[in-house]
């Protein structure tokens, strides 16, 4: 698919002028192409890419009947994509940047967790240190994980419904229990290792 040659090359680093110029050739090259993008096989359809255009979708279907793509719509459409996995990137850099990292510290592991100061600059804010092990240190910060922290949270309400439910229909709610309890057991267990390797102020 076009979107995922398009995301290796912004990984190589390559610029938008070089991607547009390439893909765009490719897409005039063979009309099909974008045929296929628009229609269901790429992430974009024909409706919001004949808005950004300024186009009627009338046009867009002469355009692709006569096999024929004029340059600046084949360099719209893959500037576009482009722009959309920029902007996926984006919001994963900023959904990892609250979780935590390992790191390897005078022969032993910290868990840190890096945060945006108001200057932009990202500072690390120590959770764990002085870790001999380094699968130790995968569970503190995988106890600290925010992601986990709202999967385990979402997991103990699921649990908690299962239980009225099963309760309500008079069924036997001890396997459900016995879950839950394992998990509660889990998380307190996390927050203890946690809590031991806490560096003090």
């Amino acid at each position: 698919m076009l979107s995922s040659d398009i995301a290796t090359a912004l990984v190589e680093g390559k610029s938008a002028r070089v991607l547009a110029a390439e893909f765009a050739q490719d897409l005039m090259a063979d009309p099909k192409l974008l045929k296929s993008e628009l229609q269901g096989e790429g992430p974009m359809s024909r409706k919001p890419f004949c808005e950004f255009m300024g186009i009627g979708e009338s046009t867009l279907t002469g355009w692709l009947q006569s096999d024929r793509i004029p340059q600046p719509a084949a360099v719209a459409y893959v500037l576009l994509l482009a722009a959309q996995q920029l902007q996926d990137q984006l919001a994963t850099l900023e959904k990892r940047q609250g979780e935590p990292r390992i790191i390897a510290l005078a022969g032993k592991y910290a868990v840190v967790r890096f945060e945006e100061s108001g200057d932009g600059e990202s500072v690390g804010r120590i959770i764990a240190s002085d870790i001999s092990d380094l699968a130790e240190a995968r569970k503190i910060a995988f106890s600290q994980s925010e992601d986990m922290t709202h999967l385990l949270t979402r997991h103990l309400e699921l649990l908690d419904e299962q239980i009225e439910l099963t309760f309500q229909a008079g069924n036997d709610t001890a396997h459900w229990e016995a879950e839950r309890a394992a998990l509660e057991r889990l998380l307190k267990h996390h927050t203890h290792l946690t809590d031991e390797k806490r560096r003090k102020p």
